[in-house]
């Protein structure tokens, strides 16, 4: 068995003593150098245009005593104030005020600071709201700002926030940005905020708070309340919410009953999340609710009957119903609704017989269903205001019509791809969709090219963004996720790399090289092309076409020689790509056939190389120097490489080719002798470093003086104590930095 290690960090000594741990070790603080460093490189390059500014920066990180969390917040908060002097300035002003706290009491007067500085109520507004979802709660973006428009923070200017409060370091976001978090320390800091504020307040309780007569009286004065501990088993009978906006149940699956009076004095409430309970009903109460603009009973998956009088919810404008047992003609008076999400289910049984025909829903702006199993024809062809339409397609032998849908401006359909059904519904929804007007937003499975080929003669929009000339990365007037082929499957690679505004197309199990698919191409974002045969290489495809691409992943594309061929070519090509992925490419002999011109591959950050087996050169003659913002390589199971940087083909590189590079990973190369032939580069980002089962690599390039951050070396033991070593020094100098991992042998 491995031996493990664990680290407490703690501000508290006392805890280390009741731990009983081994070492204790002190954690310094930065130096004022240190500090300052820290400091001008998470403010970004705004400082470095404004001398005043980096004088500025010193004094705040001299009177911040070296702690790292501080500094990066105020770095990024500074940032946000972009060149203005007199905010920087008056900004330093107020932290001298908070210069003799210390201890946590200064990190929450910091932090209070970074939330003053934002500089409009709508920025705060959303932020404060974060804090009725927990430290440990993964926050969905596309709900989280339904939320903020329905409580009219937002307008259209959803994303501007989010993405400031991001930037700020106030919330934090995953890597495909579909998902925000909040820190919390920073959390505790908001809800206290939150109770200074006119109709800001907000609690977010446990289930045995409610036993408090005291806690009670706080929903009196509440404007959202979360319970969100998923041990919720009973609410109160009678409450007095006059006041209350919002309130979060979800996840409690404990609660079957929710009292008949519970919504009777929430006349303002604007949004009730009740998804993932175990309710089997609604109350009665629930008419009182003529405020609300949102509900959501997603995966309320006993829920059977909502009141007669739901007519009454006049101003509700967002229902999610999927996963439930309702049926849609109980949601019929609803007409006024904008975004609707069900799912098939909610067509029920009992309505095999009847005609269920959401076309009265006039005003729907989104509509979203999951299609589990059916067998009956569903018409929703007359929401004539309809902007967006969503299914999840799982069992279909029913005829959709989503022609009369005038309005639709966003349409989405998951589906499950073991379900044949599909070819022969998307024909109908793919035609229909083309004489959707007012379409901005598309994700679609397409089976068959020409079924795409269809959309884009038709429709309209689509025809107005493809002729505007502005390039794919600064247009996003039409937004779209496209997959062409019969065989779909869920591409991890691909989808891991997804940003909500990238413009992307899976092309699978294709043939040669269509001309529809490089047209598609020159509006494409991210770009996955799997299961290939009939190009050597992707430039087949027209790199004009190429120019804008983001991400590229390639795999199984058995008959891929070479990704670039750019002979006889006069200009740069792939200026825009930031990630390359290529997997399973048999035949796949070197990624850059020909001049590398300069521009090429200057903003690629990743490049993944598995499972090509023939593949004996990665980086060509100038492909190297092209590579400055190169932060992740990936190279395994390529069982032809001997060199990751050849020596006959990067004779006279420069120092600092690869300053960007932070990871380096190396597994199963079994001819590997060679990463560099010496320590002449310099490693200055290098973090981390993983080598296993490369038995024939006896040298590392790379030592403390050359990689200076490195913190990290996963590798086997026996192979770490067999190289090669031209200064013992070294090596006892990069033993801490070592994690053995288990022989596979």
């Amino acid at each position: 068995m491995q031996t493990c290690k664990v680290v407490l960090a703690t501000r508290d000594l006392a805890i280390c003593k009741v731990m009983d741990v081994d070492d204790e070790i002190e954690v310094k603080k930065l130096s004022d150098v240190e500090a300052l460093d820290m400091f001008m490189e998470k403010a970004g390059e705004c400082i470095k245009n404004f001398p005043r500014a980096v004088q500025v920066a010193q004094l705040v990180v001299k009177e911040r005593g070296g702690l790292p969390l501080l500094i990066e917040k105020l770095a990024k908060t500074f940032r946000g104030m972009g060149g203005n002097i007199q905010r920087w300035t008056d900004g330093r002003r107020q932290l001298q005020d908070l210069m003799n706290e210390e201890g946590m009491r200064a990190v929450r007067q910091v932090l209070h600071f970074c939330y003053n500085s934002l500089d409009s109520n709508p920025k705060k507004d959303c932020f404060l709201y974060c804090a009725l979802y927990s430290e440990k709660c993964e926050i969905l973006v596309r709900c989280l700002l339904e939320c903020w428009r329905m409580e009219g923070f937002t307008h259209n200017d959803g994303h501007e926030i989010l993405g400031h409060l991001i930037n700020v370091s106030l919330l934090e976001t995953s890597k495909n940005k579909k998902i925000v978090k909040m820190n919390k320390v920073l959390r505790e800091m908001a809800l206290t905020i939150s109770q200074e504020r006119e109709n800001s307040k907000i609690i977010a309780m446990k289930c045995e708070e409610l036993k408090e007569p005291s806690n009670l009286e706080k929903w009196t004065q509440a404007n959202c309340i979360s319970l969100l501990d998923e041990k919720l088993q009973n609410l109160p009978e009678n409450l007095n919410c006059g006041n209350l906006f919002t309130l979060l149940l979800r996840r409690n699956k404990n609660l079957i009953v929710i009292p008949n009076l519970f919504f009777a004095s929430m006349c303002c409430l604007r949004v009730l999340d009740l998804h993932g309970t175990g309710i089997k009903s609604l109350p009665s109460s629930l008419c009182n609710l003529i405020g609300l603009k949102g509900l959501y009973l997603n995966s309320c998956i006993h829920l059977v009957g909502l009141p007669s009088d739901t007519h009454e919810l006049k101003q509700l404008e967002v229902l999610d119903i999927r996963g439930t047992k309702l049926s849609l003609c109980q949601i019929r008076s609803l007409t006024w609704l904008k975004l609707l999400r069900i799912s098939l289910s909610n067509f029920g049984s009992q309505t095999r017989n009847q005609t269920d025909n959401v076309s009265e829903f006039v005003s729907l702006e989104e509509f979203s269903m999951d299609v589990d199993s059916s067998h009956q024809q569903n018409n929703v062809s007359s929401f004539v205001s309809l902007e967006e339409f969503s299914i999840d397609i799982n069992l279909s032998h029913q005829q959709n019509n989503v022609s009369s849908f005038v309005s639709l401006e966003e349409f989405s359909i998951d589906i499950d791809s073991s379900h044949k059904q599909w070819y022969s519904i998307s024909k109908i929804i793919g035609k229909e969709l083309a004489y959707l007007k007012k379409l901005t937003s598309l994700i679609f499975w397409f089976p068959k090219v020409e079924r795409l080929d269809y959309f884009v003669r038709n429709s309209r929009p689509w025809k107005d963004f493809f002729d505007r000339t502005s390039p794919a990365w600064e247009d996003f007037s039409f937004r779209f996720q496209f997959s062409v082929g019969q065989n779909l499957t869920s591409y991890q690679i691909l989808e891991s790399f997804d940003d909500p505004s990238y413009n992307s197309l899976k092309f699978i199990d294709g043939e040669g090289v269509n001309d529809l698919i490089r047209k598609v191409l020159a509006k494409t974002h991210a770009f996955g092309l799997i299961n290939h045969v009939g190009a050597s290489s992707l430039s087949e495809f027209d790199m004009e076409n190429l120019k804008d691409l983001f991400v590229c992943s390639i795999e199984g594309c058995n008959e891929t020689e070479t990704i670039i061929d750019s002979t006889g070519k006069t200009e740069s090509v792939l200026e825009m790509l930031q990630h390359l992925h290529i997997e399973n490419a048999s035949k796949l002999e070197r990624i850059w056939k020909g001049p590398v011109l300069a521009g090429s591959l200057t903003r690629l950050r990743t490049l993944v190389l598995l499972k090509c087996r023939v593949l004996t050169k990665i980086f060509s003659n100038g492909m190297i120097q092209q590579l400055c913002k190169l932060e992740h390589l990936r190279v395994e199971e390529c069982d032809e490489i001997e060199e990751i940087i050849m020596r006959s083909e990067n004779s006279e590189l420069e120092s600092n080719q690869l300053r960007r590079l932070k990871t380096l990973t190396l597994l199963n190369l079994p001819k590997l002798t060679s990463i560099w032939i010496h320590d002449s580069l310099e490693w200055a980002s290098l973090e981390r470093i993983e080598i296993s089962v490369s038995p024939m690599l006896k040298k590392l390039p790379f030592n403390i003086n050359n990689a200076p951050k490195l913190r990290c070396i996963h590798c086997e033991q026996e192979w770490w104590e067999a190289l090669e070593w031209t200064n013992d020094g070294f090596k006892q100098r990069l033993n801490p930095l070592c994690a053995f991992t288990r022989s596979s042998g």
